[in-house]
């Protein structure tokens, strides 16, 4: 007993609707009527096949009720057989449902048997969602939309570009201007008074190289991998971690900004990391270590300033130059406020590593809701960022390296020989090659068993 309605959508709304694709991601400006496409799509589905069950979710409880309310507004009363506010839940005379979700609650999601889905603003959810969702369309073949202003190149990118390998996916891009009903001078008032690269993002509906952090990373990343020159002094930025999250070491030239190495690894024990760490910063000329004390890299530190040589029994090298940064609300978002700076001054040059270029464009500022309002850096939820903290690290050790008031450089040949520099004591940079001749290849990827010879501690523990 499928009802009929006369949705009154605009054609490009109406393009996406009868899309017959199973998977449909919409990438659209904002007052393009992405919300309006959700509610009317979803009554229009509901209403079109009987017995069905259908979910939309919001990024939010509040825009949940909003659509549910909107969507309560625009059905028909004689088409609804039972409703519940406090739920947000429909049911209707052909048999069919509709649930409202919030992705604030995505264990509230879970279980479900669902027919159709639509996501309303769906690069502002976590990538959990969909991970949650696919499964719950499964069993039934079901169907999807997602529906959202781009927000960087997260999990909802990643959705738009799934249509160039899955026939199952069908992507649509519109812009603020592909809404019929929308004035134009409107349009062009925001493009006078929004800043150039959040007109593109919220109007446009561009997904923007680099995210809307860090988007230059085009001319950014231009720097390649090269060994230590004689002379040079090198700063490193270190984020550390065990099992779970990846160890990234970045070392930098002080002399142009330049990014020399990369490193990136996990799954590895606490003796390796800090064998990788000693042995890399002296052979870059016993560079400065800049490195994250937060957290499990508190021991860690510790024992890194106590060391003067790669591991028992190695020779002595002498200690390195550690500083150690603790994470807080305050200094975390100083940090990267700092790295974001040296970004848009062109100051510093990335190797153009392709999780390093990944984990910047996913990288997301957000202000906190309240009256404080407070900015947050993170990579989404389910995703690292592990690459643009240890960038982050090092770009602030190009900084103190001079303790200068802004950032080094970047200089020329002749304008590093006249830079007055630290004298570089050639005895500390290590010689890798000979130091690998000298101790089992085991040891130095820290895999020791004998417990005699490891020396260095299980942090689960209490440090020795």
């Amino acid at each position: 007993m499928a009802f009929k309605l006369n949705l009154g959508l605009h054609k490009n709304q109406l393009t996406v609707y009868k899309s017959p694709a199973r998977f449909n991601v919409v990438a659209a400006g904002r007052q393009f009527g992405k919300s309006n496409l959700v509610v009317k799509a979803a009554s229009g589905i509901a209403l079109t096949k009987d017995n069905s069950i259908g979910m939309v979710v919001a990024p939010y409880a509040k825009q949940a009720y909003k659509d549910y309310r909107e969507m309560l507004r625009f059905i028909p009363k004689q088409y609804i057989e039972d409703t519940s506010a406090r739920w947000m839940t429909f049911s209707l005379k052909n048999g069919s449902e509709i649930m409202m979700g919030s992705a604030e609650n995505i264990d509230g999601l879970r279980g479900y048997t669902l027919d159709w889905v639509i996501v309303d603003e769906a690069a502002f959810c976590d990538q959990e969602l969909w991970e949650v969702l696919e499964p719950s369309l499964g069993k039934q073949k079901g169907r999807g939309w997602f529906v959202s202003t781009p927000n960087g190149k997260g999990w909802f990118y990643d959705l738009y570009c799934r249509s160039q390998k899955d026939k199952e996916f069908k992507s649509f891009h519109f812009t603020t201007y592909d809404n019929p009903y929308f004035p134009v001078s409107e349009i062009e008032r925001m493009r006078q008074n929004m800043p150039e690269l959040m007109f593109r993002q919220e109007v446009m509906a561009e997904f923007l190289e680099g995210g809307i952090v860090f988007p230059h990373l085009g001319e950014i990343m231009t720097s390649t991998m090269r060994p230590p020159a004689p002379g040079h002094n090198y700063v490193m930025g270190a984020d550390i971690a065990s099992t779970n999250d990846f160890t990234v070491l970045k070392v930098f030239d002080t002399g142009d900004n330049h990014e020399v190495l990369h490193k990136r690894f996990t799954a590895r024990d606490w003796g390796y990391i800090r064998t990788e760490i000693y042995t890399t910063c002296k052979f870059y000329n016993n560079s400065t270590l800049i490195i994250d004390k937060t957290g499990v890299g508190a021991p860690v530190v510790e024992d890194l300033q106590k060391m003067d040589c790669a591991y028992l029994g190695a020779p002595k090298h002498g200690h390195l130059t550690v500083v150690p940064i603790v994470f807080s609300s305050v200094s975390k978002p100083q940090l990267y406020t700092h790295y974001i700076m040296a970004h848009e001054n062109r100051t510093i040059r990335l190797i153009l590593e392709p999780i390093t270029k990944k984990e910047h464009e996913d990288f997301l500022m957000t202000r906190t809701q309240g009256s404080t309002g407070y900015v947050k850096y993170s990579a989404p939820k389910g995703r690292n960022d592990d690459t643009v903290t240890a960038a982050a690290l090092a770009a602030w050790g190009l900084e103190k390296v001079y303790g200068a008031g802004s950032m080094a450089g970047p200089f020329s040949d002749e304008e590093i020989g006249r830079k007055p520099r630290k004298p570089i004591d050639p005895t500390n940079q290590i010689d890798v090659d000979l130091l690998i001749q000298k101790m089992e290849s085991k040891q130095v990827s820290g895999f020791i068993d004998d417990e005699d010879q490891n020396i260095l501690p299980d942090y689960g523990q209490e440090s020795k």
